[in-house]
This record gives C-alpha cells, sequence and structure tokens, in this order.
C-alpha cells in the first residue's frame, strides 16, 4: 500500500511538473502591451496656480495626428499644436509599454490628508476603442516618474524642432 502511495504522488508531481514547465507554453497571455493609439492625453500639475499644469494630447483630426502641447504656466489658449508622424507615435508607444501603463489603467488613487499637491490624469483609446484611464491626487502608479519623465523629454524636444522650422 505504501508503494502504490508513493509511486502514485511521483506520478502527480512528475504531472504537476511537466505541466509547469512544458504545458502551458502554447497558452496565449493577454498582451500588457499598447497596440496603437487613437487618442493619448497625458496632464500632470505642478502647482496651484493659475496654468500651473502640463498637457500633451494627441488625437487624430482629418486623418492627421496633432500633437498639442500645453507647457507649465502657459493659457490653454495658448497651447501649441503640431502634426505629427507615425514614428513620433511609436516613440510614445515605446515609452508606454516600456513601464506597463496599460496596467496602470483604473488607477484611482489620492491622499485626502494633502490639501495642496499634485495630481495627474492620464487616459488613452486605441484603434479597437480599448480605454485605458488613470489618475491620482498626490498618489502615482508604478513607475510613473520615469513615464512622466521621458514623455516630457520626448515632446520637448518636438516643440524644439518645431520653434526651429
Amino acid at each position: 500500500m505504501k508503494i502504490r502511495n508513493l509511486l502514485l504522488m511521483s506520478f502527480l508531481c512528475y504531472a504537476v511538473l511537466l505541466c509547469m514547465t512544458g504545458c502551458f507554453k502554447n497558452i496565449k497571455r493577454k498582451s500588457n502591451n499598447i497596440k496603437d493609439i487613437n487618442k493619448f492625453y497625458f496632464s500632470y500639475s505642478t502647482s496651484n496656480y493659475i496654468y500651473g499644469s502640463v498637457s500633451y494630447d494627441i488625437a487624430l483630426e482629418n486623418e492627421k495626428y496633432i500633437l498639442t502641447i500645453k507647457l507649465d504656466n502657459v493659457a490653454p489658449e495658448d497651447a501649441v499644436k503640431i502634426e505629427i508622424n507615425n514614428t513620433i507615435l511609436e516613440n510614445v508607444l515605446v515609452i508606454l509599454n516600456k513601464y506597463q501603463v496599460k496596467n496602470w489603467n483604473g488607477f484611482n488613487k489620492s491622499d485626502s490628508n494633502v490639501l495642496d499637491g499634485n495630481s495627474f490624469n492620464m487616459s488613452i483609446t486605441e484603434k479597437d476603442e480599448t480605454h485605458i484611464s488613470a489618475h491620482g491626487y498626490m498618489m502615482w502608479p508604478e513607475n510613473y516618474r520615469e513615464v512622466k519623465q521621458e514623455l516630457d523629454e520626448l515632446f520637448k524636444n518636438i516643440l524644439d524642432e518645431n520653434k526651429e522650422n
């Protein structure tokens, strides 16, 4: 009886190990990558003063992608609009996917103990109408600082290049 139980347990352990190492390799996992962008919006506050925020908005208008950049201490009506190409969209996707921003979907946290802090808001719509949304007040999702920094750098470089032309 003990040998039979020992053999049965050995067989079960072997079967579990097989499944863990090989059986699940062919199962497709849901991708955490954003595949394409139909609309993108990212903003964050920098102070509680009027116009104390930065925002980047990419929207499809008349079959062209338009990037609207509103920098800190700039009125919304003075934001700069720039037509962008697919390379810039791909650069945005690289940043978003590098830090798995799709996992931010549903992030909605705030620190109610802070009365005059900073906030952020992000909204992405993919071409298949998948919507990703996140916002926070004095609380940020994983890798927020890196995403913000890389998007700032990318969009400010585009703005500088546009001023030169």
